[in-house]
Formats: C-alpha cells, sequence, structure tokens
C-alpha cells in the first residue's frame, strides 16, 4: 500500500492536501484512482487509511476513513555527527531514521571536511526512509553547531556517549539516547581530551576494526535498540 507523510491533520472525515510532488506521484507514478486507500501519517495524529476522491490531471484529493495504527512515543535517541561526503550522508540519514532516532544533529568538529548538509534534503530524506519503513513520525533536523558549543551547553545530568575506537568500554556497553560520532578520519587529539575529561561522557570502542563513520554509528544505534527494546 502507497504509504506518505503529510503535514495536514489526520481524523476520521477530515480533508487530506498533497504537495505538488506528491500529487505527481500519485497520479503520473502510482496512478491512484478514486476509490483507492492510501496509508498517511503526519507524526502525531497516528496512520490512517485514506481514499483517493478526486484525481485529477494536476491534482488530487483524498479523505480519511479510519486509523489504522496510534501514534507512538517520540523516539528520544538523538544522532549528534559530523557532516560527511553525500552518499555516505543520505545512507547515514536513511537507516538512521529506520532504526528510531528522533533527531539528527550536524556538529563542526576540527576534522569536519565536508560542507553542511542543507536541512531540507536531510529531512526530505528522513521523510522517504519514514513511508518506506513504516515509522509514524519523522526525525526532527538541528541546526549546524560546533563541536565546542555542544559539551560547553550540555546538561551534566544526560549521559553523552560518544564513539571512539580507543576507548576501553566494552562494545556491550549500552549506549545512552545520546549519540556523538566523529568526522571522517576521527576526533582530533585535543576534541579527545576533552571529552574524557567530561563526566557526563561515555567514551565507546566498537571492536578492534576501524569503521566509517557512517558504518559505526548504525553498529551505535544497533545497540541503542538493543537495550531500549527497539524505541521508535
Amino acid at each position: 500500500m502507497i504509504r506518505l507523510f503529510v503535514t495536514c491533520d489526520l481524523a476520521r472525515s477530515a480533508p487530506v492536501t498533497f504537495t505538488d510532488n506528491q500529487a505527481h506521484y500519485l497520479l503520473h507514478v502510482m496512478r491512484v484512482k478514486a476509490g483507492e486507500q492510501i496509508a498517511l501519517f503526519n507524526g502525531k495524529d497516528g496512520e490512517w487509511l485514506a481514499k483517493i476522491t478526486e484525481p485529477h490531471k494536476h491534482s488530487i484529493s483524498a479523505t480519511c476513513v479510519s486509523l489504522s495504527r496510534p501514534q507512538e512515543p517520540t523516539s528520544c535517541a538523538t544522532l549528534y555527527f559530523s557532516p560527511i561526503k553525500k552518499e555516505p550522508l543520505a545512507f547515514l540519514i536513511q537507516k538512521a531514521t529506520e532504526l528510531g532516532v528522533g533527531q539528527l544533529c550536524p556538529v563542526i568538529m576540527q576534522r569536519t571536511v565536508a560542507p553542511l548538509p542543507k536541512a531540507e534534503k536531510m529531512y526530505l530524506q528522513a521523510i522517504e526512509a519514514a513511508e518506506q519503513s513504516e515509522r509514524l513520525s519523522v526525525p526532527t533536523i538541528c541546526p549546524p553547531i560546533t563541536l565546542k558549543e555542544l559539551l560547553s551547553a550540555w546538561p551534566e545530568h544526560i549521559t553523552l556517549t560518544y564513539l571512539n575506537e580507543r576507548a576501553e568500554t566494552d562494545p556491550k556497553t549500552s549506549v545512552s539516547d545520546s549519540l556523538l560520532i566523529g568526522p571522517e578520519g576521527g576526533f582530533a587529539p585535543e576534541e579527545l581530551a576533552l571529552l574524557s575529561s567530561l563526566p557526563f561522557a561515555q567514551g565507546l570502542h566498537l571492536g578492534r576494526r576501524i569503521l566509517r563513520a557512517e558504518t559505526a554509528a548504525l553498529v551505535a544505534l544497533t545497540l541503542w535498540n538493543q537495550t531500549n527494546q527497539w524505541k521508535k
């Protein structure tokens, strides 16, 4: 069944509005017809079945019919990451969304070399992943921040897990709801020294191999899911 993220309110008999891109997809790619049902979600009202009512050449309308799944609690997991190259970043956003991340936050570090990703593009990638993975929400995209700004404003009662291949913690150590991964090439020595000095920061290694940034993030998120019973 076709599944789309929409921004309008969803309730019984409520009309549904689609973006131009969604209308084009429904009309010219999927070729839906009047009476067909599709699944819709907006991140707050659960998942609804909606019936196509008036497909036209350039526009389409639908009406909500019934609630198929109630809304789930918002994910508490936040992934802080250094911007990486275009294709690995798209992969990271897609898989992090599938694994249940609630927020995606770019962090500028000493060894960050990739350009800052556009928030709108990351959001669209996250929407597509949420639609395909049957999530009922889309991760929030945070504005970029430097590592220094992030750490200086960090609430000390919240644990920050950062990936460090030189850390002494066992890979079985539980991952907190806040996860920080370094850039391609890893954290700079000064950054690691700062992180290791902070009482709220917990270093974590993932085994003997040196993993790519996007791979390490997904391994850590898998561990997070195991310890949090697959929160979404």
